[in-house]
């Protein structure tokens, strides 16, 4: 649709450089577009990466320390039943 628009704005124009030269302007444009759009899109990307790291880093955190939790709770709880229940033999 771009290049569509630009050829026919640049053919339309009354000087004969920028109407022989029209296809290759467009296409010097289309491309810049395009490789500024990648740049942009990576830096998106890269930013998004970095997020979601992070949120991964507080999972794995979250989840070490509930695992950290029940074993504590498991260990209380065992002691508590030897020393407050003992075994009827």
């Amino acid at each position: 649709m771009y290049r569509i628009i630009i050829v026919t704005v640049l053919y339309a124009s009354t000087d004969d450089i920028i109407r022989q030269n029209a296809k290759i302007t467009t296409t010097a444009t289309s491309a810049l577009l395009n490789l500024v759009a990648i740049m942009i899109l990576n830096k998106v990307s890269l930013y998004l990466s970095r997020v979601m790291g992070s949120f991964k880093l507080i999972i794995d955190r979250v989840a070490f320390n509930s695992e950290a939790a029940s074993v504590r709770l498991f260990v209380s709880l065992f002691v508590r039943a030897l020393l407050f229940e003992p075994f009827d033999l």
